[in-house]
């Protein structure tokens, strides 16, 4: 889970080059169109891809980004670590070798988790079953922000403020939808967990949750056009010297938004116009959505976090969560057909998911009833 989550948020038009072969082997759970058409889309993308030549200076690319944001960020736990070992080992390996990347993932998750082979074949499912859903849904920006990456590296031309911005802002939906399939994964796999393992699991899903914090913070900067070659260690990339850097800003308004205070020899952020940067609203994925409850453990999460309870505590909240899930389940179900017919912007409101909004009340009122009553005056403070 922490490669996959990393590679969300650091290196999105790597999704495009093995969602393919992801599609391929779920085709029988997806729409056959859609499946045809992704498909379609992402074994063009990564016959691009292979085109590059040698895998190893693609993965280098990746590797320099992340060493960057794992250093500036300091993030050296040991959870940290081991999510950067993973992202690491991941990336070495074509992404067109499907199967390769994800039995390394599987392994190595299998490893930290000491998981059985049962539990280690349903994570595999899972996460394929997910990587399958988000390909589909996504698929128009993943190959648009694919074919542009390529493009760039073919011609040796350096990522742009501006591109970057762009990126970002198209991202959005990619990263809620990636965040809210990541904790479904997380959730499925904690309910045959030991203890042990349990513990572990929300060991790192804490660290996880501060490198995002992190992460959504240099977001709006990069939204609005403030990033520099730096920022990703790319400064010495030669595609992104100060020279390739200017000589990839042809428009003359654009070449004098170089910031004026850049350090000599430095790569320039360039300043997106301000009829671009107003569009840099965040849509960070919130905490819960109350008609989902496929994401109501991340408010759990949260809560458990926030309040710092104790180990009684958080097996009352994720025993509650874990009952909650299931009756909102069961509605799902029995409803199937009324539901599927909603417009999906309007799930928040619509009378048919009233119940599910209002289980999520309950199971904040529940959570909210396990504080002690310092915990409920810090709460107000």
């Amino acid at each position: 889970m922490p490669y996959a989550r990393t590679t969300l948020r650091l290196i999105l038009p790597l999704w495009s080059s093995c969602a393919g072969s992801t599609l391929a082997q779920q085709a029988d759970r997806l729409d056959p169109d859609k499946v045809q058409a992704a498909t379609q889309a992402f074994t063009e993308i990564s016959r691009d891809v292979q085109a590059l030549g040698d895998w190893s200076d693609q993965a280098a690319l990746f590797e320099t980004i992340m060493d960057q944001a794992w250093r500036d960020n300091q993030w050296d736990s040991e959870p940290d670590r081991f999510a950067r070992e993973l992202a690491s080992a991941v990336t070495r390996i074509p992404p067109w070798q499907f199967n390769d990347r994800m039995n390394k993932m599987t392994d190595m998750i299998g490893e930290r988790y000491n998981l059985d082979t049962g539990q280690r074949a349903r994570f595999q499912a899972r996460i394929m079953r997910e990587a399958a859903g988000f390909a589909i849904s996504n698929a128009e920006v993943i190959a648009s922000q694919a074919r542009d990456f390529v493009d760039m590296r073919r011609t040796n031309q350096p990522f742009t403020a501006e591109r970057i911005a762009k990126w970002t802002r198209e991202s959005d939906p990619l990263l809620a939808d990636g965040w809210v399939r990541m904790d479904r994964v997380a959730e499925n796999m904690k309910r045959d967990m030991n203890p042990d393992q349990k513990r572990l699991l929300q060991k790192d899903y804490e660290r996880f949750d501060r490198r995002m914090d992190d992460f959504l913070k240099r977001r709006d900067a990069w939204a609005k056009g403030e990033w520099s070659p730096r920022e990703w260690g790319l400064h010495k990339d030669p595609a992104h010297s100060p020279a390739a850097r200017r000589a990839a800003v042809t428009n003359p308004d654009a070449a004098a938004r170089l910031r004026p205070d850049a350090t000599p020899g430095h790569t320039d952020s360039v300043i997106i116009p301000a009829d671009i940067a107003r569009d840099r609203d965040r849509r960070r994925p919130p905490d819960a959505l109350p008609h989902n409850e496929s994401t109501w453990a991340r408010y759990i999460r949260k809560f458990i976090q926030r309040h710092r309870l104790d180990a009684g505590q958080r097996d009352a909240a994720h025993s509650i969560l874990a009952e909650l899930e299931a009756r909102a389940a069961q509605y799902r179900l029995k409803h199937a057909a009324a539901i599927n017919a909603i417009p999906p912007n309007e799930h928040d409101t619509a009378d048919k998911l009233a119940p599910i909004r209002a289980m999520f009340d309950e199971l904040k009122a529940r959570a909210d009833a396990l504080l002690t009553r310092i915990q409920r005056d810090k709460k107000k403070d």
